[in-house]
């Protein structure tokens, strides 16, 4: 038995060192100068802010470390330990620079993980040794809304009226605290985009919105005059488009993957899927009209498809919910070990919370009560 397959590839550390001790020197020095007032206090607030600014602006994009590493289907190896398993990884996207091509590698709540490699074909056979194929698993970009950072420039204005005030009140004090807790505020209206196999899911602190492939018309990112930031526009068929704020590169990349995947629609699983589609209330009966057609004499042609072509829909953007979640049911009912696997695996590429976690408990063989329940509650809609 041959070793097993491996991809040399360095991974990316960045350390911050020199940026978080200039915030910390800033908060101290914030501190500092509200217990004085008076020249005091302003000489306090220029002297740490100078130096707290040079720290963070030399310190922003952190010191780089190159470390040799390889990909092989367990993770992503340094030496003999594995720093990312393969099991945390969700997805990853290509960012092509000048001179070599960065792998992003999203781990769900884990810490992200960079990868370079000397060019493109480099980093397209590091995502198939991670994912086992030409799919890139579901990526995950950070988007931004725009009215928080307009909101900071207010913001920093009225921080320094309440810290440059000569005497320390009570009511200074309440509006600092409130200040400073409304700094940290941007950082929970941050967006993650996630592009599956099904759709789109944007989540954040608030809340979180799918929207499928199929209610979407194009994605494109719109060259903006800022070198590093540009506009994601998403349009949709019954609707108004999405616009996100990213950098340039995400844009590009998120585009590109959704464009791909609202082209690649595939129109003549329609027979299946129009037979698979839930056409009643009652959600047991649904199950039940799925699993008979495994125990006819030629299973699945019933709805004008094979096993093979059930699969493929499973990774059909053109896909509903509803009948991704139904196709999984179908190909779960007899399944063998090695097909619960793929069906997870399936189901770690799926945006819709409501279809993974229906195809999760398919792939798991959950009792009939809670299959019943995560079926109950997919259903053909974006909203």
């Amino acid at each position: 038995m041959g070793a097993p397959a491996e991809v040399e590839t360095t991974l990316l550390r960045r350390s911050y060192l020199v940026r978080n001790i200039g915030a910390v020197t800033g908060v101290v020095g914030a501190a500092l100068a509200f217990t004085h007032s008076g020249d005091r206090r302003f000489a306090l607030i220029l002297g740490f802010g100078i130096v707290a600014s040079m720290l963070i602006v030399l310190g922003a994009k952190g010191v780089l470390q190159r470390i040799p590493a390889h990909v092989t289907s367990r993770g992503i190896r340094v030496r003999e330990r594995i720093v990312a398993a393969r099991n945390t990884i969700r997805g990853a996207w290509i960012e092509p620079t000048s001179d070599a091509a960065i792998v992003h590698v999203g781990r769900g709540p884990h810490a992200d993980v960079q990868l370079e490699t000397p060019d493109e074909v480099g980093a397209q056979a590091v995502c198939r040794e991670l994912f086992g194929g030409s799919t890139y698993g579901m990526p995950r970009f950070t988007a931004w809304v725009r009215w928080p950072w307009i909101a900071m420039i207010v913001w920093g204005q009225l921080f320094a009226h309440a810290l440059l005030r000569r005497e320390p009140s009570p009511r200074s004090v309440l509006e600092l605290l409130a200040l400073s807790l409304a700094f940290v505020l941007p950082l929970y209206l941050r967006r993650r985009l996630s592009v599956g196999t099904d759709g789109v899911l944007m989540s954040g602190a608030l809340r979180s919105r799918f929207v499928p492939f199929r209610d979407l018309g194009s994605a494109a990112a719109l060259d903006q005059r800022s070198p590093s930031l540009c506009k994601l526009v998403i349009t949709r068929r019954d609707d108004g488009p999405i616009v996100l704020w990213m950098r340039r590169a995400e844009a590009e990349a998120a585009a590109a993957r959704i464009q791909a995947a609202i082209d690649a629609s595939d129109g003549s699983a329609e027979t299946a899927r129009l037979q698979l589609r839930r056409d009643g209330p009652d959600v047991r009966e649904w199950l039940a009209r799925l699993r008979a057609l495994t125990r006819r004499r030629e299973p699945y042609r019933a709805v004008g498809a094979t096993a093979d072509a059930l699969w493929r829909l499973l990774d059909d953007p053109g896909a509903g919910e509803s009948e991704r979640a139904a196709a999984a049911v179908v190909l779960g009912t007899d399944a063998s070990g090695e097909e619960r696997t793929r069906l997870r695996e399936v189901a770690a590429r799926v945006a819709s919370p409501r279809v993974r976690v229906a195809m999760e408990r398919v792939a798991a063989g959950a009792e009939e009560d809670d299959l019943a329940a995560a079926m109950d509650a997919v259903e053909d809609s974006g909203a």
